[in-house]
């Protein structure tokens, strides 16, 4: 309920914000963004002395991701190519984890218009700030569009693959004995804050 509290809030804080004049040479940008990931592929690696590495493939039918993330970055060239980072909140469900991506984030946008398409890439790790959180790290690579509506708000969907690998235990997930990977399929819905 908590998470849902906190989305109404990023979504309400979009719009006013967004309804503010903005000016053709912005440089900074503010993201928020919810994303539905439909898991396609869940695979668990275990290692036990003696026995070697297991790799168990999982029932992914009923699993998937929710996530609410903000990012923040710089018009590199104006309206074309911007650079970014992000953070955020991830929850994984069955299995079930959580987890704080921090990760930097590539946008080339075709035109300088307001509505437009636009490819982008994600990388980076998962920050361990608990006992709940899980280490890790993700990968994304999408296309998306920028939607311009009346009130001088900006939205934008985007659809991409995206591939994580999380650890089990408190060591990194490249040299952890008990790790996820996980592929699938993002949707997502969000709004650019100025």
């Amino acid at each position: 309920m908590k998470y849902l509290l906190v989305s109404a809030f990023w979504c309400f804080l979009a719009c006013q914000t967004n309804a503010q004049e903005r000016t053709k040479d912005e440089k900074w940008f503010i993201q928020t963004q919810f994303t539905y990931v439909k898991i396609t592929k869940v695979v668990r690696d275990t290692f036990s002395p003696g026995t070697g590495v297991r790799i168990r493939e999982l029932d992914a039918s009923k699993s998937f991701l929710l996530s609410l993330h903000a990012i923040g970055g710089y018009f590199v060239i104006p309206r074309r190519l911007s650079l970014g980072i992000g953070f955020g909140w991830d929850g994984y469900y069955n299995p079930n984890l959580t987890t704080a991506p921090l990760y930097g984030d590539l946008r080339f946008y075709f035109t300088n218009e307001e509505s437009i398409p636009y490819i982008f890439l994600n990388y980076g790790g998962y920050l361990k700030l608990g006992n709940s959180f899980s280490r890790g790290g993700a990968f994304r690579l999408g296309a998306g569009y920028k939607i311009s509506l009346p009130g001088q708000v900006l939205m934008y969907i985007e659809a991409a693959i995206t591939r994580a690998g999380i650890s089990l235990t408190d060591e990194p997930y490249i040299t952890a004995d008990d790790t996820y990977r996980f592929e699938g399929i993002a949707f997502t819905f969000g709004f650019y804050l100025y």
